[in-house]
Protein backbone atom coordinates (compact mmCIF):
# COMPACT_ATOMS: atom_id res chain seq x y z
CA UNK A 1 0.00 0.00 0.00
CA UNK A 2 1.30 3.40 -1.17
CA UNK A 3 0.91 6.65 1.29
CA UNK A 4 1.40 10.14 0.47
CA UNK A 5 1.47 12.70 2.67
CA UNK A 6 -0.44 16.06 3.00
CA UNK A 7 1.97 18.45 4.75
CA UNK A 8 0.64 21.94 6.17
CA UNK A 9 2.03 24.40 8.51
CA UNK A 10 -0.61 26.25 10.41
CA UNK A 11 -0.63 29.85 11.80
CA UNK A 12 -2.45 31.52 14.12
CA UNK A 13 -4.60 35.09 12.48
CA UNK A 14 -1.47 37.66 11.79
CA UNK A 15 1.23 35.52 11.33
CA UNK A 16 1.36 35.57 7.51
CA UNK A 17 1.03 39.21 7.44
CA UNK A 18 3.89 39.36 10.14
CA UNK A 19 6.03 37.03 7.91
CA UNK A 20 5.59 39.44 5.27
CA UNK A 21 6.69 42.08 6.99
CA UNK A 22 9.65 40.99 8.06
CA UNK A 23 10.51 39.17 5.06
CA UNK A 24 8.75 41.13 1.95
CA UNK A 25 7.55 38.31 0.59
CA UNK A 26 3.74 38.15 -1.25
CA UNK A 27 1.21 36.41 0.61
CA UNK A 28 1.06 34.32 -2.65
CA UNK A 29 4.41 33.01 -2.06
CA UNK A 30 4.04 32.75 2.28
CA UNK A 31 0.93 30.85 1.43
CA UNK A 32 2.23 28.15 -0.80
CA UNK A 33 4.99 27.66 1.14
CA UNK A 34 2.92 27.03 4.15
CA UNK A 35 1.01 24.55 2.06
CA UNK A 36 4.74 22.73 0.72
CA UNK A 37 3.61 23.52 -2.79
CA UNK A 38 6.82 24.84 -3.33
CA UNK A 39 10.50 24.03 -1.72
CA UNK A 40 12.75 26.29 -2.09
CA UNK A 41 15.43 27.91 -0.28
CA UNK A 42 12.57 31.07 0.10
CA UNK A 43 10.07 28.55 1.08
CA UNK A 44 11.75 26.78 3.62
CA UNK A 45 13.19 30.07 5.38
CA UNK A 46 9.46 31.10 5.46
CA UNK A 47 8.54 27.67 7.02
CA UNK A 48 11.35 27.93 9.75
CA UNK A 49 10.02 31.08 10.21
CA UNK A 50 6.31 30.41 10.53
CA UNK A 51 7.45 27.64 12.98
CA UNK A 52 9.38 29.71 15.27
CA UNK A 53 6.47 32.20 15.40
CA UNK A 54 4.48 29.31 17.08
CA UNK A 55 2.93 27.47 13.71
CA UNK A 56 2.11 23.78 13.95
CA UNK A 57 3.00 20.78 11.45
CA UNK A 58 -0.30 19.48 9.77
CA UNK A 59 0.67 16.09 8.35
CA UNK A 60 -2.36 14.08 6.57
CA UNK A 61 -1.39 10.72 5.55
CA UNK A 62 -3.77 9.47 2.60
CA UNK A 63 -4.01 5.90 1.45
CA UNK A 64 -3.85 5.44 -2.22
CA UNK A 65 -5.89 1.71 -1.30
CA UNK A 66 -8.58 3.23 0.21
CA UNK A 67 -12.22 1.20 0.17
CA UNK A 68 -14.71 3.45 -2.14
CA UNK A 69 -18.44 3.21 -0.98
Amino acid sequence: MKEKEIKEILVKTGVKRQIQRLTGYSQPTIRAALRFQRNTAVARRIRKMALELGGAELINVNHENNIKL
